[in-house]
């Protein structure tokens, strides 16, 4: 069998998003980084009156990380009241940096 692949982790979580933040408002909030996002995908509250969240697309793990650390736990610009970044890489444990196996998968089937 052939081993699986490294996966490389570009996709970011962002939590604690009101009603009136769409994708415009939060690629505005990402302006001050190096690198674009290059797609943001809105998943709305499962209950009426709650945070939503969203996923950020970015084209390289450098430029998801680089997201990370300089703008998690920063005010987001123009929230009121005042909101601050909360981010995570997609698909895994809070705070832990991308997982990336080099263990190689076998099937006994």
């Amino acid at each position: 069998r052939i081993p699986s692949t490294m996966a490389k982790i570009t996709s970011l979580w962002m939590g604690d998003l009101e009603p009136y933040m769409d994708e415009r408002f939060i690629q505005n909030a990402l302006t001050t980084l190096a690198e674009p996002c290059l797609s943001i995908r809105i998943i709305p509250p499962k209950i009426p009156g709650m945070c939503g969240c969203c996923f950020l697309e970015f084209g390289t793990e450098s430029a998801a990380s680089q997201a990370i650390n300089k703008l998690n736990g920063v005010p987001v610009p123009g929230t009121q009241p005042m909101r601050r970044f909360r981010l995570n890489w997609a698909n895994s444990t809070p705070g832990a940096p991308p997982v990336m196996s080099m263990a190689l998968d076998y099937s006994v089937f």
